[in-house]
């Protein structure tokens, strides 16, 4: 469904729901369960909803692969982030990470859920058994959130 960017319409962050709010606002931001969009922005504000999303996933899944790389005792060469809507994350064989921005609209497991899935790359570059055990020693509900992915990873748009 294509976004209209109107007052009241719906945007999603970190699973949970944000009624857009338009008005006298200098910036983006979250306050209670609004999304508040600056008016003077309106013009283009498909790229200026899409370039905060992108500023948070930033912010927040590079927070998490430092975190989940040091508990899980691995290292990363980089991360980047892509448009992609079906590739969630991805390792290189020389450990560089790349992770869809649309990943800021799941739920916070599932975010926390494709960090952990590619930082085990970093460790065993297959999906062995010894992977899958990496994986669920950091997040042992993964299946969940796997399966949350494939029924619902579609719906993340901006």
């Amino acid at each position: 469904m294509t976004k209209r960017y109107i007052d009241g319409e719906v945007f999603e962050y970190l699973g949970s729901k944000y009624a857009l709010r338009v008005g006298d606002y200098t910036e983006i931001k979250i306050r209670d369960d609004k999304l508040l969009f600056p008016r003077a922005l309106l013009f283009r504000a498909a790229k200026e909803i899409e370039n905060w999303y992108i500023r948070q996933a930033k912010e927040i899944i590079t927070a998490e692969v430092v975190r989940h790389a040091k508990e899980m005792r691995t290292s990363f060469t980089s991360i980047t982030f892509a448009d992609t809507k079906s590739q969630w994350g991805r390792c290189t064989a020389d450990n560089r990470l790349q992770f869809s921005w649309r990943l800021i609209m799941a739920p916070f497991l599932v975010l926390r859920y494709v960090v952990v899935h590619e930082l085990a790359h970093t460790i065993e570059k297959n999906h062995s058994r010894d992977f899958w055990k990496k994986v669920a020693q950091i997040n042992p509900s993964y299946r969940q959130q796997l399966k949350w992915l494939r029924t619902d990873g579609n719906n993340l748009i901006s």
